[in-house]
């Protein structure tokens, strides 16, 4: 049995052909009566099957809370499709699991995922129409150097052949997760007196997919990496935020399209959660199609233009409320971003993100599903629904 949470965040309704988000494993939320004490409550238990045979999984976001406002130190969360296993030849998978990564010395933590789940798509000969979205994962790792630069970028390359995505044609990139760990080897000269695994106070936290360019069977296009560290009061923790050397993986997944991606952008400065009249988004698709939202890229800033850091206690980065009306092509979100600790009622939160709808023409279903539930401590993987 897994214990389920609820968010305090809305959730949208069903719109055209697509149904809206099904809560795959607990009741709606009547949103916080205070924007900063609000919490992740726990709730029923998952009713979801948790194995089933799919072509494809498109993550849209997580919220993740733990017990304490804790230094930034290991952090993270991604999507992980197992392979299928009884299941018809090209199916992509028959499971999926969060993959969640927190301090080990935490107790417990909760966590909710929006995610769609695509049906059953197979490429088709050479020289027929592509009709579907096919999805293929991947990551890189970025090594940032506070002493040097807070946002990397580096090149990627796919070979989009053995993901037999090259007769698609068009490619988008899109975040699948991220995760961040401070425990890395320091340079010459890093303070003694504090621990790179205990963290520092977040200033800034961010990742980013760029567009794809295409030659033959590669596929290249840049990951950005965005971490820095701002000071507590702590001469030992101020002295060694400033030198620290971190790692933050970027997780991608790579997806063929018959059409261009449209892209839609939200940004504000908020104090606590963001009002509902902050977060909403319309983006306009291709009419007759499916669709689903993806992030491509995402900024947290905390106090724009200091020095000072924050501790972290909660993380929300989703898409949450979707509503997609196929005949038009309209689609209707809350992109939510919160960054939450034990100054958030005193600390201003700039929060930008870009996310593309991926859409598509032919028959295949999608399941639009919003999961919560209880996660361990340090490194944790729970089942996902595949269907309500």
């Amino acid at each position: 049995m897994i214990s389920i949470l609820v968010l305090a965040l809305g959730c949208g309704s069903p719109s055209g052909s697509d149904a809206g988000a099904v809560d795959a494993g607990g009741g709606q939320d009547s949103g916080p009566t205070n924007l900063c004490e609000a919490e992740l409550d726990g709730g029923m238990s998952a009713r979801g099957l948790l194995r089933g045979c799919s072509q494809g999984l498109i993550g849209s976001g997580f919220a993740i809370r733990h017990t304490a406002a804790e230094p930034f130190s290991r952090f993270g969360a991604f999507l992980r499709p197992e392979e299928a296993d009884g299941c018809e030849a090209e199916t992509r998978l028959s499971r999926a699991t969060l993959i969640t990564e927190l301090p080990a010395h935490l107790e417990e933590g909760r966590a909710l995922a929006t995610y769609h789940v695509l049906g059953d798509y197979v490429p088709p000969p050479m020289g027929e129409a592509w009709t579907g979205a096919r999805v293929v994962r991947g990551s890189v790792s970025i090594d940032v150097d506070a002493a040097s630069a807070t946002t990397v970028t580096v090149p990627v390359l796919f070979d989009l052949g053995l993901a037999q995505l090259d007769a698609a044609p068009e490619i988008l990139v899109v975040l699948d997760g991220f995760d961040v760990d401070t425990d890395v080897p320091q340079a010459t000269g890093y303070p003694a007196d504090h621990r790179p695994g205990d963290g520092y106070p977040l200033l800034s936290l961010g990742a980013a997919v760029g567009s794809p360019t295409r030659m033959g069977v590669d596929l290249r296009f840049e990951a950005t990496a965005t971490l820095a560290f701002g000071r507590d009061g702590s001469a030992a923790v101020d002295r060694a935020a400033l030198m620290a050397r971190s790692r933050m993986t970027v997780h991608y997944a790579v997806v063929g399209l018959s059409d261009p991606a449209p892209t839609g952008t939200v940004a504000y400065t908020t104090r606590c959660r963001p009002e509902a009249s902050m977060t909403g988004l319309n983006v306009e698709g291709p009419v007759d199609a499916r669709a689903v939202p993806a992030f491509t890229s995402f900024t947290f800033e905390v106090e724009p233009g200091s020095e000072r850091g924050t501790r972290v206690q909660e993380l929300s980065l989703l898409v949450d409320g979707f509503a997609h009306d196929p005949a038009s092509g309209a689609a209707a979100m809350e992109v939510v971003g919160f960054l939450g600790g034990p100054d958030e009622a005193e600390l201003e939160v700039s929060f930008a993100a870009d996310v593309a709808l991926i859409g598509w023409s032919g028959a295949e279903t999608v399941q639009a599903l919003r999961f919560s539930s209880t996660i361990a401590s340090g490194h944790a993987e729970t089942g996902l629904p595949l269907s309500p």
